[in-house]
C-alpha cells in the first residue's frame, strides 16, 4: 500500500492537516491500525472527528516549516512512538508516563500529544500523568520530584518522560500567539506562555516580571532570569520577533533537556543498582510542542510536535532511538 493510500484510508484517525510523513515504514503500517482501533474501542477513549483533518492556513504552514522544520502532527507522533515502544514491551499495565511540559491548559486537551500517549501507553481508566514541569516546561519538581516519580514505577516498569517547551502560531502565521476556545480576538495577553509575554516586556524596556501580591513568583523569576541571559536583541535584529521567539523556544528546549537528563541520571546514581530492581527502562522524548488555534474562526485540528531527541536508558546502557523513530525528518540536530 502506498503512503498516499494509507493517509487517505485513515485520514480521520491520523488527523493529517498536510502531507505528513508516517514512516518509519508508515509507523509499522499504522501499528497495525486494527490494534489502535481495538484499543480505542476497549478503553472508550476519544475519537477524532472529521474536523480534526482540516488543513491549516497557508500562513501557519509557512511559519511552521520556516521556524520548526520536521514538525509532524501529534497523532503521527503517537503512531511512531507507540510502534517502537510496543516492540520494547511498553504495555498499559507496566508503563508510567511523566512530563516536563508547560502548565497551560492548551497542552492538556483531549487530543493533545500527552493525552494521546496516556490513553495508548498507560491504563486508560486509571493511568495518570506525573507532572514535573512548571512555567516554560522547566522541571521545577527538581531532584525530589524526579525521584518520587521514578519510585512510583510499576513492577518491572517502563517509564516515559515527555519534555519540552511550547509555542503558538496563529492562523496568520504570527509566532507566540494562539487563538483559544471562547475568544474571538487574540493578542499579547493571549500569547503562548509566560515566556512570550516576558520577551515582549523585556524588549519594551520592562523587567519581564508580573507584579506580585503573593510573593509566589519563584518560577517566573527563574525563567525570566534565563531569558535575560539570551541574546534577544541580536535575534530580533536578525529576523524580527518571530525569529527571536522561535530561537528562545529552542533554547528553552536545550535547558529542559539538560535538567531532565541530570535529574534522571542523578536519581539512578543515588540508588545504584537497586534502581533497576523495579524499573527496567526509562525513555525520554524531547521536542517542541507547536499549538495552533482552537478558537473562533480557526481550523482547529492536531497540534504539532518537533521531535528533537528520544533515548532509552536500560541498566548500564543508553540507546538512541531517535534515528529509528524520527530519523527521516528534516529536524535540526541539536
Amino acid at each position: 500500500m502506498s503512503k498516499q493510500e494509507v493517509v487517505n484510508q485513515h485520514a480521520n484517525f491520523n488527523c493529517m492537516s498536510r502531507d505528513s510523513i508516517l514512516s518509519p515504514r508508515e509507523a509499522r503500517i499504522n501499528l497495525p491500525f486494527s490494534l489502535l482501533l481495538s484499543t480505542a474501542a476497549a478503553t472508550a477513549t476519544w475519537t477524532p472527528s472529521p474536523a480534526y483533518a482540516k488543513q491549516s492556513s497557508p500562513q501557519f504552514e509557512q511559519s511552521l516549516k520556516q521556524y520548526f522544520p520536521g514538525s509532524i502532527p501529534s497523532s503521527t507522533v503517537l503512531l511512531r512512538v507507540q510502534s517502537t515502544l510496543r516492540k520494547r514491551q511498553y504495555l498499559p499495565y507496566n508503563t508510567l508516563i511523566s512530563t516536563s511540559l508547560p502548565t497551560e491548559e492548551i497542552i492538556y486537551t483531549p487530543t493533545s500529544l500527552i493525552s494521546q500517549l496516556r490513553t495508548k501507553l498507560s491504563e486508560a481508566k486509571d493511568g495518570g500523568i506525573y507532572a514535573l514541569g512548571g512555567l516554560g516546561g522547566i522541571p521545577f519538581a527538581g531532584d525530589a520530584g524526579m525521584g518520587d516519580m521514578l519510585s512510583h514505577s510499576p513492577k518491572d516498569g517502563k517509564i516515559v518522560i515527555l519534555f519540552g517547551p511550547h509555542v503558538g502560531i496563529d492562523k496568520f502565521g504570527a509566532m507566540g500567539k494562539v487563538e483559544r476556545i471562547g475568544t474571538e480576538e487574540f493578542g499579547t495577553d493571549e500569547a503562548s506562555g509566560v515566556l512570550v509575554r516576558a520577551y515582549f516586556d523585556i524588549m519594551n524596556g520592562g523587567s519581564g516580571m508580573t507584579s506580585s501580591t503573593s510573593g509566589m513568583n519563584l518560577e517566573e523569576e527563574y525563567v525570566v532570569g534565563l531569558l535575560k541571559k539570551m541574546p534577544l536583541n541580536e535575534w530580533k535584529l536578525q529576523g524580527g520577533d518571530d525569529y527571536a521567539i522561535s530561537k528562545l523556544t529552542t533554547e528553552f528546549y536545550k535547558i529542559i533537556q539538560v535538567l531532565v537528563s541530570k535529574q534522571v541520571e542523578g536519581c539512578i546514581a543515588r540508588k545504584g543498582n537497586g534502581f533497576w530492581d523495579r524499573v527496567t527502562e526509562v525513555t525520554m522524548i524531547g521536542g517542541i510542542i507547536i499549538n495552533r488555534g482552537h478558537g473562533s474562526g480557526t481550523e482547529g485540528g492536531d497540534d504539532y510536535f518537533q521531535p528533537l531527541s528520544m533515548k532509552t536508558l536500560v541498566k548500564g546502557t543508553e540507546l538512541n532511538l531517535y534515528g529509528e523513530v524520527f530519523g527521516d525528518l528534516s529536524t535540526p540536530r541539536i
